[in-house]
């Protein structure tokens, strides 16, 4: 695909979700005529809720092997989770779209080094992949 045709196709998507927030679609057309748009707020915000989970693991766990600076970092990353989480949530309330729950699955927590590594590369990937004006 062209990078016009993508930067327009985002356009249209960022205008229609300024919309949404603004108010000016009814929670039923939101639904209705957006179910893209709502999914993927949706979507959003169950992925910011598990990450916010995650980071609290990982902080318990650089804790228990007495690396409390580390630790105050995933408290730290797990907060702006937390507070991703909670703006999602509140679109899909402002628009009347109830919030669908997700079955929480367990998070896998290693030592600490590997916990570093692994969340290094998964907010690296968000980067690279679902921020797609960042290139």
């Amino acid at each position: 695909m062209k990078k016009s045709v993508k930067r327009s196709l985002l356009t249209v998507g960022m205008l229609i979700a300024v919309n949404i927030l603004a108010g000016l679609v009814s929670a039923s057309l939101a639904e209705e005529n957006y179910p893209q748009t709502v999914s993927v707020i949706t979507a959003a915000a169950q992925d910011e809720e598990r990450a916010h989970r995650t980071y609290i693991a990982y902080s318990l766990k650089a804790a228990e092997e007495n690396y409390p600076g580390i630790a105050r970092l995933f408290i730290a990353l797990a907060t702006s989770e937390a507070i991703h989480a909670a703006n999602f949530r509140k679109i899909l309330t402002d628009i009347g779209v109830a919030a669908e729950k997700r079955k929480e699955t367990p998070v896998e927590v290693g030592s600490t080094r590997a916990n570093l590594k692994k969340s290094t590369k998964v907010e690296l990937n968000e980067i690279d992949k679902k921020i797609p004006w960042h290139s």
